[in-house]
Order: C-alpha cells, then sequence, then structure tokens
C-alpha cells in the first residue's frame, strides 16, 4: 500500500519546515527530508481561516487514503472469496455423500444378485478418493483465505480510523 504524498501548501514538517511531508498511518505524517514522524491534534487546532484551510487540506487527504483503502480491501475481499471457494467442501461432500449412497445402494442389492454387490466397491473407492482429495486442496487453499481474511480486517481497521478523523473534521 502506498503513502499518499501531501502536496498540502498548509502541512509543514514541524523540525526542518519542509511542506513535502508523506501521510503513513492515520494522522501520522513523515517529512521526505528529515525523516520526522509528526500528526495533529485535531482537537487543539484553531478554527482560524487559515487553519480551516488546513483541515480541508487534511479532510481531503484522509478522504484519498480512506478511498485508496477501500480498493485494497476490496481486492483481498475477492481474493478471500475466491480461495474461500477453493477451499469449501460442499462441491467433494456432496459428491462423496453420492458416491457412498450409490456404493449402499449397491451392497442392498446383494440379496438380489451378489454380482450387484461388486458395484459398490468402486463407489467406496470413489468416497476414500474425494475425502483425501478434498483434505488435500483444503490444506493447499486454506492457508490462502486465512491471509486474505486478514488483509481484509486489517484495512478495515485502518478504514475506521480515517472514518473516525473524517467525523473529527466534519464536527
Amino acid at each position: 500500500m502506498k503513502s499518499l504524498k501531501a502536496e498540502c501548501s498548509n502541512i509543514h514538517c514541524p523540525s526542518c519546515g519542509a511542506a513535502k511531508v508523506v501521510l503513513t498511518d492515520g494522522d501520522v505524517f513523515r517529512c521526505e527530508y528529515c525523516d520526522t514522524k509528526f500528526n495533529f491534534d485535531l482537537d487543539d487546532i484553531e478554527p482560524s481561516t487559515e487553519n480551516k484551510i488546513m483541515l480541508e487540506e487534511l479532510k481531503g487527504l484522509f478522504s484519498e487514503k480512506k478511498a485508496l483503502l477501500e480498493g485494497e480491501k476490496q481486492k483481498y475481499k475477492n481474493l478471500l472469496v475466491y480461495y474461500s471457494v477453493k477451499s469449501s467442501a460442499k462441491k467433494s461432500e456432496i459428491l462423496s455423500v453420492v458416491c457412498l449412497l450409490i456404493s449402499v445402494a449397491f451392497l442392498f442389492s446383494v440379496g438380489i444378485s451378489p454380482f450387484l454387490a461388486l458395484g459398490a466397491v468402486p463407489g467406496i473407492a470413489a468416497f476414500i478418493l474425494i475425502l483425501l482429495y478434498r483434505k488435500k486442496v483444503y490444506k493447499k487453499y486454506h492457508p490462502f483465505a486465512q491471509y486474505f481474511a486478514s488483509k481484509v480486517v486489517k484495512y478495515e481497521e485502518q478504514i475506521s480510523v480515517y472514518t473516525k478523523l473524517l467525523s473529527k473534521l466534519t464536527e
């Protein structure tokens, strides 16, 4: 996730006075020249004309950062859905149950003909193979689903921070 360069004329580094600062996390800025990190206590800013311009610039920056985070969150949410479906057990469970039911039907047909009972062997084998395949697929895709779920949660937390900051600025 890239940082936003603050092209705001009213936001200056408190250490060196440079106007080239980068919005990193929350309301924390980093000066590109001296690498000083600083933030604004939005409650302590006086509502003067110059400060109102700066607050509007901050509102724009926070809105832009929130939009970027929402885009990233959606990207990871799409990947989460994809890998969750891949690691889902629904299809293989249904298929294995069908194989098992067919096998049981063949076993009950032993009363009619002993040769029909042999038809149960492929069904039971298919049931076992599907269960083994399901375990392999789950092990392969579930870690990806977990990773993307954690990314979605991380972006939701960051979006929440910017939502709170924006609500402070609009009060």
